[in-house]
């Protein structure tokens, strides 16, 4: 819904400053003022005087992996989430923030109060039908987010700061006329294209393969037509329904874990608050002139044109409100009005119309959903636990078997897979044991050999070597059709360019595509007016070579497609008209101002970059991720 102020910061990335490198660590090389350092041992990143500390980085990688997890639909571990290079993109975000942080204050950047409200408050994104500021699209866009008022604020007032320089920038902006005038004419120019499909699968072949054809082929393409490698191994699983009825939950500990979370089982205080909100202290304190509570629905519709869905906060709670209006509202007593008071958004004028006190459930109704809890939380530990008793089974030399008896685990028999979890019989792995890094593990040991545990979001797996069964060749008989498709498409593919050129030649000396039919029934494509957008029947991957091609038949061409060849003649090429652009010409200039404009901010701030110094210590990034390399997480 909302964009924050973001091209400016990816702009110094795009240019190199900032790369990830191999093993799923970090680190970072550029121009000008990055460099590694191990000079701060508290700190992970630092631009200029400002810096991010190590654990304000794994608090935002943290944030960052939990948006992941809701994008993603399931649960990504940490260690996951680095290899896929989490970990560099929220080192890249904190860099942004702080070189943005450092050109405002250098150059004196501020947006004011009255902009972030105005701001807010003309975004199409929180507007009802009506067009008018819904502060419930508001209020469930800041829960979706998990923002407050304040911190939104902050956010908007930041971005308005920097836009100040971005609008600055991009006004200078200047494309020239010849460019804009290329530009259009490229955007807009027309072709009458006539063109044959010549389609691999329509060439008819007068002949079928022999077996002596189709044994060439299978010695020829051997290395198609073998059986990969597979192995047999047994699996254990480990996971925390297992568990459940190897633990016990006692009174005392739920008694204990009550009184510890109380406040969790507390629901606390909430008003009911309506508002009004101006734009300056006089047009509040003049709304109050007169206000009751009973009328203060009618004093916001007359002077400010609100519904009474728009005045009506709601039951909310404290952290709901901007900071400022906090303690005012909850310091207020049950049909007092309150303000006016200043925030970032504006002066407020509030009505407490009702408060519900805070309310705690009583342990009795809540002992089953804590035992239910505590059960799991405690197979979690008794998880840890068997998975110590599984590696001291098996480095003293045991087999999986010996742990499924010894630890009451079930043992599961898994028979010629290959590498991709694929059995001899095409039929895949049930999706419990279908773990990729599991299986490449499996295809790396040796027979009797067992792999590390792995950790796959819902538990642990571990496996031992049973058995190896090497690539080997298939037999002729078994892949007889698979050489049948593919000689006879080998053979298509043979006519297909011998058609193709002897129709090009035909067409080279004056002949028309319509008395082409000789050689086959082929789609004839007669495409006019067509743009590089709008091609018409023309297969999407010939446009550009249509479109460099010269008219007449004598400069037919012949062009590769996903469905065969074809030939293309261009009869005819036109041009816009620039005296008649009009809008569209304007257009095209108003977008290459924009984009050399975007272009000159992101080098104003790659230069800021290098003066302020961005230093990355490479050291305590890697100290910091390197708790989610093991294993177990």
């Amino acid at each position: 819904m909302m964009i924050f102020f973001n091209k400016v910061g990816n702009s110094w990335v795009a240019k190199g400053i900032f790369t990830v490198l191999a093993l799923s660590m970090v680190a970072f090389w550029g121009i000008g003022g990055l460099s590694n350092t191990t000079r701060y041992s508290d700190e992970a990143v630092r631009v200029g005087n400002k810096k991010v500390a190590a654990n304000q980085l794994l608090q935002a990688f943290e944030q960052e992996r939990q948006k992941l997890n809701g994008l993603a639909g399931g649960y990504i571990s940490p260690k996951k989430a680095v290899e896929m290079g989490l970990a560099a993109q929220v080192v890249r975000q904190q860099v942004n923030t702080l070189i943005n942080d450092e050109v405002k204050e250098s150059l004196g950047l501020t947006a004011s109060n009255a902009a972030v409200q105005k701001y807010v408050e003309n975004n199409p994104a929180f507007a009802d039908a009506l067009g008018k500021f819904d502060k419930n699209l508001f209020y469930a866009y800041l829960r979706q987010v998990k923002m407050t008022e304040s911190e939104l604020a902050e956010k908007l007032q930041s971005e308005l700061a920097m836009q100040h320089l971005a609008y600055a920038v991009k006004s200078i902006a200047y494309a020239p006329e010849k460019l804009v005038r290329l530009t259009y004419k490229y955007q807009n120019e027309k072709r009458d294209v006539a063109a044959l499909l010549i389609e691999t699968d329509k060439i008819q072949l007068n002949k079928q393969p022999t077996d002596t054809d189709l044994k060439d082929y299978f010695e020829a393409y051997s290395d198609q037509f073998m059986a990969p490698e597979y192995r047999s191994f047994n699996v254990v699983r480990l996971t925390p329904e297992m568990m459940l009825n190897r633990v016990q939950v006692s009174d005392q500990e739920i008694d204990a874990v009550y009184n510890e979370r109380k406040n969790q089982y507390t629901t606390p205080e909430k008003r009911a608050v309506s508002q009004m909100r101006f734009e300056t202290e006089a047009a509040a304190r003049s709304a109050l002139q007169g206000l009751t509570p009973d009328n203060f629905a009618k004093v916001a519709a007359d002077k400010l044109g609100q519904t009474s869905e728009q005045t009506d906060f709601g039951y909310i709670i404290r952290d709901e409100l901007l900071e400022e209006l906090m303690d005012p509202v909850f310091t207020a007593s049950r049909n007092q009005i309150v303000g006016p008071v200043e925030s970032p958004l504006g002066w407020h004028v509030l009505l407490v119309r009702d408060i519900q006190a805070a309310k705690t459930i009583p342990e009795k109704e809540i002992r089953s959903e804590i035992r239910t809890s505590l059960a799991r939380e405690k197979t979690y530990d008794t998880m840890y636990e068997t998975v110590k008793q599984i590696e001291d089974i098996l480095g003293a030399g045991d087999s999986l078997e010996r742990v499924s008896e010894q630890l009451d685990l079930p043992l599961l028999t898994i028979d010629r897979v290959d590498v991709s979890g694929v059995s001899a019989d095409g039929t895949t792995l049930s999706e419990d044991v279908n773990n990729k890094e599991m299986l490449q593990n499996v295809f790396t040991i040796q027979k009797g050999d067992t792999t590390p545990l792995i950790e796959n979001g819902t538990g642990y797996l571990v496996a031992q070597l049973t058995d190896i069964i090497p690539v080997s060749q298939k037999e002729f008989k078994d892949v007889r059709s698979d050489l049948v498709r593919l000689w006879t498409s080998e053979q298509q593919k043979d006519q297909l360019e011998k058609t193709a050129d002897q129709i090009l030649d035909r067409i080279h000396k004056g002949e028309s595509l319509s008395a082409q039919g000789v050689f086959g029934n082929f789609e004839i494509i007669q495409a006019n007016n067509i743009s590089r957008e709008d091609f018409d029947r023309l297969p999407r991957e010939a446009v550009s070579d249509v479109f460099m091609q010269k008219t007449g038949v004598e400069n037919a061409i012949m062009i590769p497609v996903s469905k065969g060849i074809l030939i293309a003649v261009t009869n005819r090429v036109s041009y816009p008209d620039l005296k008649e652009g009009g809008d569209a010409y304007r257009q095209v200039e108003a977008s290459l101002k924009d984009a050399i404009g975007t272009e000159l901010m992101g080098d104003i701030v790659s230069s800021y970059a290098d003066t302020f110094g961005v230093s990355v210590n490479e050291a305590e990034v890697r100290k910091i991720f390197s708790i989610y390399s093991s294993d177990v997480e």
